[in-house]
């Protein structure tokens, strides 16, 4: 008898606090694991002002709008092709389109995505959305995101008091810390005492990735030995690949 298909994995980034590199790092951690022979789709979630396609300079004309035809949302075409092997399904574009997509389509998309690809890295608002909600809950792993300022490392604390009432497990979370070699008298241990919780990965700050963004291509692709790179690689080995112990690290009840 046939073995099961192995649903893809959900790797939802977030963070409460704009500013904070969401979009820098979904891109390069979707460019990251297709590297390493995974299919992946990029999910761009921030439904009003995603920039999932200006960053990867792509064509607009297919968007998660789609689903919102009357054909069945498991079969009209939704993505948009990168490299082989690696796609994105675009925020909309047209006015109107971005209030209509709702929690139950977008775990719609998201069911039908596990189906198709091997990992699905979804960029998010900063903001709980009920699509963001949707993801949330369909996640392998929340991938959340500060910086060395004190109004992010506040934003991600309530973040993670936020995900405690909504019952989410603890073993799902990897905290990243980005632009973390900035020098602005925040240490790490400063961090880690702010959130109560310790950083798996630290990715340094680097002229390069404005750089990047403006040629529209990830520095994990087109510097594989950038720190930068090396960091989302590390995010890769680290999180996504170890399994997780929920004996260890669940909610308490």
């Amino acid at each position: 008898m046939a073995a099961e298909p192995v649903p893809g994995r959900v790797y939802t980034v977030f963070s409460t606090k704009g500013g904070c590199g969401r979009t820098t790092i979904a891109t390069n951690l979707a460019f990251a694991l297709h590297a390493e022979g995974c299919r992946v789709c990029l999910l761009d979630l921030d439904l009003g002002f995603g920039d999932v396609a200006t960053t990867l300079q792509l064509p607009t004309g297919h968007t998660i709008a789609a689903a919102l035809a009357p054909a069945d949302p498991a079969t009209v075409r939704l993505s948009t092709p990168i490299l082989p092997g690696l796609d994105a399904i675009l925020a909309p574009v047209l006015p109107g389109h971005s209030e209509r997509i709702n929690a139950e389509l977008v775990g719609t998309v998201l069911n039908r995505l596990v189906t198709e690809y091997d990992a699905i890295v979804v960029d998010t608002p900063a903001r709980f959305t009920g699509p963001v909600l949707a993801a949330l809950d369909r996640s392998d792993r929340h991938i959340l995101l500060t910086t060395p300022e004190r109004p992010a490392l506040l934003n991600l604390r309530r973040t993670l008091d936020a995900m405690d009432l909504l019952r989410y497990p603890m073993f799902r979370r990897t905290i990243v810390f980005n632009r973390s070699d900035s020098r602005v008298g925040i240490t790490v241990a400063d961090v880690e005492r702010m959130l109560r919780a310790g950083v798996t990965v630290h990715v340094p700050s680097s002229r390069d990735v404005p750089t990047s963004i403006n040629r529209g291509v990830p520095l994990v692709a087109s510097a594989a030995e950038h720190p930068v790179s090396v960091a989302v690689r590390c995010l890769v080995e680290q999180s996504l690949r170890s399994p997780p112990r929920p004996e260890a690290s669940l909610v308490d009840p």
